[in-house]
């Protein structure tokens, strides 16, 4: 079975945004969280992007919500929230996301 996302890989996106508060859930309400690793070494990076991509493949639809916050003030920086697909076709999965609204996010951030 071939993996492939239909444009940029998310993973790589991610890799660009670490260190970084990670949340995944699923439609059934199943949550992962990361907190961000200061070191940010590259064993790190690569075995959180396998897990990623574990959770994207096991998971047909999930969000992602990324924090990115000040390490010495804690105020959020930057914060992505993402809808992940999964598709299969025939010999391939396929694997796309959405950037969720900035509205959405800012309801999110009052919960």
């Amino acid at each position: 079975m071939i993996v492939r996302w239909e444009r940029e890989d998310l993973t790589e996106l991610i890799k660009e945004l670490l260190p970084a508060h990670i949340e995944l859930e699923t439609l059934t309400g199943k949550r992962i969280y990361f907190s961000p690793n200061l070191e940010n070494s590259r064993g790190f990076v690569e075995a959180l992007c396998s897990i990623l991509m574990t959770f994207f493949l096991n998971n047909k639809y999930c969000s992602l919500i990324l924090i990115q916050e000040d390490e010495d003030s804690e105020v959020v920086l930057n914060f992505l929230g993402f809808l992940i697909t999964a598709q299969s076709l025939e010999r391939e999965i396929v694997l796309s996301y959405k950037i969720l609204p900035d509205d959405f996010l800012s309801q999110y951030l009052r919960i």
